[in-house]
C-alpha cells in the first residue's frame, strides 16, 4: 500500500483491509471447522458452525459500510481505487466459499 498526503485515508483503507483480513480469516476457521464436523458426520458442530454465521454477516455488513464510506468520502483514483475493490472482491470470494461449504 502507498503512502498517502491524507493520513486519515491512509487508516480508513488500512482499517478497510484490517477487517477483510479478519473476515477472511473467521471464514478460514469456519470452513475447515465445518470439513472436520462433515468428516466426523458431527451435526451437533455443525449446527453450531451454521449459527455462527451471524459473525461474518456482521463482517460483511460492516465491510460493505466501510467501502461504501470510503468511496463516497474519498473518491479514491487509480491504485487506491483497485485496492479498495480488491478488497471487495477477495471479501465477496471469502463469502462465497463460506456459502458453497455451508451448503
Amino acid at each position: 500500500m502507498s503512502e498517502h498526503t491524507v493520513k486519515s485515508y491512509e487508516e480508513e483503507l488500512r482499517h478497510l483491509i484490517d477487517s477483510v483480513i479478519k473476515m477472511g480469516s473467521l471464514t478460514e476457521s469456519q470452513m475447515a471447522d465445518s470439513m472436520d464436523a462433515i468428516i466426523k458426520v458431527d451435526k451437533d458442530s455443525i449446527d453450531k458452525i451454521i449459527k455462527s454465521d451471524d459473525e461474518i454477516n456482521k463482517f460483511r455488513s460492516k465491510i460493505d459500510t466501510q467501502i461504501m464510506t470510503l468511496l463516497v468520502k474519498r473518491a479514491p483514483m487509480a491504485i487506491d481505487l483497485r485496492e479498495t475493490i480488491s478488497s471487495l472482491k477477495n471479501f465477496s470470494r471469502s463469502r462465497k466459499n463460506w456459502r458453497f461449504i455451508k451448503k
